[in-house]
């Protein structure tokens, strides 16, 4: 990331990166119930919204604990 903008992110991309991956998690989470899939699908969609939660510590912070 540091690499991208030539050093730290702004505040402003952390908010934004935040938001799509939680709007994305509630996407996933409502096709798991709305559409037939395969189980394993379904348990990977559930551990990617479990990643998200974990690294933005259930969404109390817009900097993820890991990239």
């Amino acid at each position: 990331m540091r690499g991208y903008f030539d050093g730290e992110p702004p505040a402003e991309f952390w908010d934004l990166l935040a938001l799509y991956l939680s709007a994305t998690s509630l996407t996933l989470v409502t096709h798991k119930f709305y559409f037939n899939m395969e189980q394993k699908l379904k348990d990977e969609r559930v551990q990617l919204v479990r990643n998200v939660l974990s690294w933005f510590d259930n969404m109390k912070n817009p900097v993820p604990t890991k990239c």
